[in-house]
């Protein structure tokens, strides 16, 4: 009896620490390049082996759209509604639907694309490997021609787009206000720090990610990025999305020790949490949110996750107004709780010359399995405040750690539900 009943908890708790991200069915093992969702319901995706498929349920169901019957892969898939679409192949092709994928049109822009971004109905842009092309016709004609360019592009309007270059173990990022005729190089990276991918919010806001766990954010249109998130000798962040200034996510690589690892943050970037999404979910190569609740996460083995409740986002803030004098964790308040309780934690000033302490807050069951990552960052002397939302969780005793340098303390808390 004994044993049924910890098979059942543990059964429970494997559930409930990943609810907040379902895994839909998987229409084949096929490897996901991009994905496009119009809404919570439909949505395409694409990838190796020239698979691209349709679901009008959230990923419960699938149907299949694979065309043309070649050997070649499916790099990005992108549709403005249910009707009209694009994707890139890697034999040199674009093709075009204007009824939902049941019929194509065969473009030939003469490289491969990676990546396609529109501006407006009208006006759009696919990258290439040195190599842009341009529609101002809603992709019926094509101009290209060569620049440099890793493939990854984003625009914000037909004037003002960005894209970025692999260049001797690391990336440019260049940048166009004149639809893409001329671009200005403003930024570089070393190290293997390669960029994948962009978001933008406006003209001015935006986010790079790349290989070594790197985030960079701009407020300026590109002027000035600042270093978010850094890790040397991680892999990779290979997309980002963000619903508004503050609240944004992105999606990392395969990690032996945990899983699939999903970066998130309330607060700008300036300060991004993270955690294992599962240990079998392979690389995550889109993230991509349709409104302010719901998105979608798409990777390796043909996995689509979804999620309703804003992948369990929690939120973390800091008062930097005053330096503590020692290391502390505070027991979380209100305890026991449901469904949300409130961590804090000291983090005084630390070796002279070091300005930042790399801190981990973690949650973990009474069996001692990691279930979320809180915090997994550098942060600055302070005190700080994390809301912790255990609305995925069963009720039950659970322990909450916080790792800063050698300092290490953990607490229990209970939750009732």
């Amino acid at each position: 009896m004994k044993k049924l009943f910890l098979l059942l908890l543990i059964s429970l708790f494997s559930f409930n620490a990943w609810a907040q991200w379902v895994l839909q069915s998987q229409p084949s093992g096929f490897d996901i390049f991009s994905c496009s969702f119009l809404d919570g319901n439909t949505g395409y995706i694409c990838g190796y082996g020239n698979s691209l498929f349709k679901t009008t349920t959230g990923g419960l169901n699938w149907i299949n759209l694979s065309y043309p019957t070649t050997a070649q892969n499916l790099n990005v898939v992108h549709f403005f509604d249910a009707n009209t679409g694009f994707v890139c192949s890697t034999n040199d092709t674009l093709y075009r639907t204007t009824n939902g994928g049941l019929n194509w049109s065969n473009i030939f822009i003469g490289f491969q694309a990676q990546s396609v971004s529109f501006a407006n109905a009208n006006t759009g842009f696919v990258g290439g490997y040195s190599a842009i092309a341009k529609t101002t016709d809603a992709g019926i004609s094509w101009i290209s021609w060569n620049i440099q360019s890793y493939g990854e592009l984003y625009f914000v309007n037909p004037s003002t787009g960005w894209t970025s270059t692999y260049l001797s173990g690391g990336s440019d990022i260049y940048k166009t206000t004149d639809g893409g005729n001329n671009w200005n190089l403003q930024y570089s990276t070393s190290d293997f720090r390669i960029i994948y991918n962009f978001c933008f919010l406006n003209e001015n806001t935006g986010w790079a990610v790349g290989y070594r766990e790197l985030i960079l954010k701009t407020t300026d249109g590109g002027m000035n990025w600042i270093t978010q998130h850094d890790v040397d000798g991680e892999p990779g962040i290979y997309s980002v999305c963000f619903i508004d200034s503050n609240t944004g996510w992105a999606a990392g690589d395969f990690y032996f020790s945990g899983g699939s690892k999903v970066f998130y943050t309330t607060n700008g970037g300036d300060l991004w949490q993270s955690y294992f999404l599962s240990s079998n979910a392979g690389r995550l190569s889109q993230v991509q949110f349709v409104n302010q609740t719901t998105g979608f996460l798409t990777g390796q083995y043909g996995n689509v996750f979804k999620t309703v409740n804003r992948g369990g986002l929690t939120s973390i803030s800091g008062n930097s107004g005053t330096t503590p004098s020692e290391y502390k964790l505070f027991q979380n308040y209100p305890n026991p709780f449901n469904p949300a309780t409130k961590i804090k934690f000291d983090i005084p000033a630390g070796v002279v010359g070091q300005s930042f302490l790399s801190v981990t807050l973690k949650i973990y069951d009474v069996l001692g399995r990691e279930l979320q990552t809180l915090v997994n960052n550098k942060l600055q002397p302070g005190s700080y405040e994390i809301t912790f939302d255990g609305s995925n969780l069963s009720g039950g005793i659970y322990f909450y750690r916080l790792i800063a340098g050698n300092y290490i303390n953990a607490k229990k808390m209970i939750f009732v539900k």
